[in-house]
């Protein structure tokens, strides 16, 4: 896990309330709860940028993925056009 790092915060007398009632049903130490808490967070809010990011990335490709069924619908009306004046002249 490597060193670990004094950090000092302050919460509203809600959260330390909390915070102590916690550590009692838990028997937890202070540090294990709140590293617990952070890892947490941070998973959080590392899955919801990556989830942003792919939000963006599927409207950016979603114009270009509607041109190229555009174009690919257009390609099979044509050959089915060709395919049905083909049967009206009798050829095959």
């Amino acid at each position: 896990m490597g060193r670990n790092k004094e950090l000092r915060v302050m919460v509203s007398e809600s959260v330390a309330d909390e915070f102590d009632r916690l550590k009692t049903r838990t028997n937890r130490n202070d540090s294990e709860i709140v590293n617990d808490a952070l890892l947490s967070y941070l998973r959080e809010v590392r899955r919801n940028e990556l989830f942003e990011t792919m939000k963006i990335g599927y409207e950016n490709m979603g114009d270009l993925n509607l041109r190229i069924a555009e174009m690919e619908f257009q390609a099979e009306q044509n050959g089915l056009e060709s395919y049905e004046m083909s049967l009206v002249s009798g050829r095959d």
